[in-house]
């Protein structure tokens, strides 16, 4: 489905589990802006809206990951790659991905 531009995703669309996340509460946003950057600049926030997308394997995420680069409605500001995060992750691993809808 298309709606003002953007993409939205359907059950049987992604290769894996979507988990729909609620917007980032007002009083967390502005925790994280004060812990996080100097001055409390909630402008430099990049997960008010988030979403959550498990794989089955590597070859579904990396496909994903094509198809968001591939989007010409979309701009990837930036991306944590956790795959391979030996620290403190108790086995936790993920990728972050910042996008941001173009006019």
């Amino acid at each position: 489905l298309r709606d003002g531009g953007l993409a939205w995703a359907r059950p049987g669309d992604v290769p894996g589990n979507v988990k729909w996340a609620k917007l980032k509460s007002p009083k967390r946003a502005i925790e994280k802006a004060v812990r996080s950057y100097d001055g409390g600049d909630v402008s430099r926030l990049l997960d008010i809206c988030r979403q959550q997308i498990i794989f089955r394997n590597l070859a579904d995420l990396r496909m994903c990951l094509e198809k968001v680069k591939q989007d010409s409605e979309v701009s990837v500001v930036r991306v944590k790659n956790r795959l391979s995060d030996e620290g403190s992750s108790q086995g936790y691993r993920d990728i972050a991905l910042n996008v941001s809808p173009l006019n």
